[in-house]
């Protein structure tokens, strides 16, 4: 019986057009996460011990004297004046939204995808519906909301006048000023903040030879280590990016030279093998300092999945039976933090793949719950030029009433021209969402021939997978190492 091997090679582009990427942070497994676009370091924990219920007088001294992951120089989250942001807004003169260009807004907005008036975890879906945010950075970060609204307020180190201090709030992304001086009965909390050490900090001098930003490596995979990173922020007389891998023994190789693309794919690896990257970018006038290494392992099978030969077809009622699905290769996709796990089943037929997902946490069918397909047809590991409907999304959704699907091609370069076509309704697809096992269970049939996602026997897809639990946010998502760092660029 031929199969369909399905195989994910997330190599940076497919999933960068799904959410905005942001894998300019850094986890340096010390209890801290550096912004290396802003030359930020913030404490991975939100809520330290001692950090809570402070008055501005207490919360100064605490952060002055706090000696954390071997730094002393922490201070209070800065930036300009709310009332001087040039992107903020405010509705009453008490709160201000928007404001990206100090440190906590430009945490908040810019570099976790946060929508004002929204919790840090929500944002809105195309239907204006509020769901989880599903910027792949918000899981690095521990306790950022506290169990209510006053709870999740924070000092910042800008003062309003002479006894008021503007706070902030992630509750919502706003800034509002409070008293702060004697006699203030106001108790909030401290996220710690300093320059990383060679960070940046403050705008880079114009028309220098910029580096590039927001580099990241994929880690796990099969054959290949993948990277990709983001434009330099001033990008004049720029002709290209040059790659470089170091191995733990230094050996050093010029992988690219004044290449175009933002991404780069190193085959010549071998799994197992632990390789330092980085890149610079090349000008007319000279080239940028390179970016700081980030290691990156292959790993033999890692994130393949070869579907097993469907011995009968099963009935695609929502109800995974295992008597039905005793062929399938099983796998668990389950998102980080999140608990029971949930297992994506997969196998075919010389027609059809069958796709099913169990997910032992949702107990409730709520609108939106369902999964994603992202997938690459050919395994080009490009999105074709033009629209020519072959490659992009699908989604499998409970809509409130039933089970629906739709389906968004994409099509350009990544990662400023990517595109998406006009969502429509995908032929030659059998599916069911329902509650009968006692949980959320989905059943997926694929024509290979009509549907969207097809191929023939033998053939290898790049896909990525991911569930959702509408209520509650991503509860499964495979590979796991995009939802680790990146869920984004690739």
């Amino acid at each position: 019986m031929m199969r369909i091997r399905v195989y994910l090679v997330l190599y940076l582009v497919v999933f960068a057009t799904v959410s905005i990427l942001h894998a300019q942070l850094v986890d340096n497994g010390d209890g801290t996460i550096t912004d290396t676009a802003s030359g930020l370091m913030w404490t991975k924990d939100a809520k330290l011990p001692g950090s809570s219920n402070l008055t501005y007088a207490e919360a100064v001294a605490w952060v002055s004297a706090l000696d954390y992951a071997g730094h002393t120089d922490w201070r209070l989250p800065a930036g300009i004046d709310p009332r001087n942001d040039p992107n903020g807004s405010t509705p009453d003169s008490q709160y201000y939204y928007d404001c990206s260009s100090s440190e906590f807004g430009g945490l908040f907005y810019t570099v976790l995808s946060g929508t004002g008036g929204l919790k840090i975890t929500e944002m809105w879906n195309p239907s204006y519906q509020i769901v989880p945010n599903d910027d792949p950075d918000l899981p690095l970060f521990e306790n950022i909301l506290g169990v209510s609204s006053s709870g999740s307020i924070f000092w910042t180190g800008i003062p309003k006048d002479a006894s008021n201090t503007w706070t902030f709030s992630f509750w919502a992304g706003s800034y509002k000023g409070v008293a702060s001086g004697a006699g203030s009965t106001y108790r909030l909390r401290v996220w710690p903040v300093r320059e990383a050490s060679g960070g940046g900090g403050g705008e880079p001098e114009p028309g220098s030879n910029q580096p590039p930003t927001h580099f990241a490596t994929l880690d796990g995979y099969d054959g290949a280590v993948p990277l990709a990173w983001g434009k330099p922020s001033d990008m004049t007389g720029l002709l290209g990016y040059d790659v470089h891998r170091y191995t733990m023994q230094g050996a050093h190789t010029k992988l690219a030279d004044q290449i175009q693309n933002q991404y780069f794919r190193d085959e010549s690896v071998v799994n197992g093998t632990s390789y330092n990257y980085t890149v610079r970018a090349v000008y007319t006038s000279g080239e940028s300092d390179l970016v700081p290494n980030i290691l990156g392992t292959p790993v033999e099978d890692g994130y393949t999945l070869p579907c097993g030969d469907a011995e009968s077809s099963p009935t695609l009622d929502g109800h995974i039976q295992s008597a039905e699905w005793i062929s399938a290769q099983t796998i668990n996709i389950t998102y980080p933090g999140v608990s029971p796990s949930v297992t994506l089943y997969a196998m075919n037929d010389h027609q059809t793949l069958y796709i099913g997902v169990d997910d032992p946490g949702d107990n409730t069918l709520d609108s939106w719950d369902g999964i994603g397909i992202i997938f690459d047809e050919d395994l080009d590991r490009e999105w074709p030029p033009t629209n020519n409907g072959q490659e992009g999304i699908l989604q499998i959704f409970w809509n409130g009433s039933t089970t629906a699907s739709q389906f968004q091609a994409f099509y350009g370069t990544w990662p400023d021209e990517v595109h998406g076509s006009d969502w429509s309704m995908p032929t030659g697809l059998t599916h069911q969402i329902s509650t009968a096992s006692g949980h959320v269970q989905i059943e997926v049939g694929l024509d290979l021939s009509t549907s969207p996602f097809n191929g023939s026997g033998g053939d290898v897809l790049g896909v990525f997978f991911y569930s959702l639990d509408a209520s509650s946010g991503f509860h499964g998502a495979w590979p796991q190492e995009c939802a680790n760092h990146l869920l984004s660029m690739t």
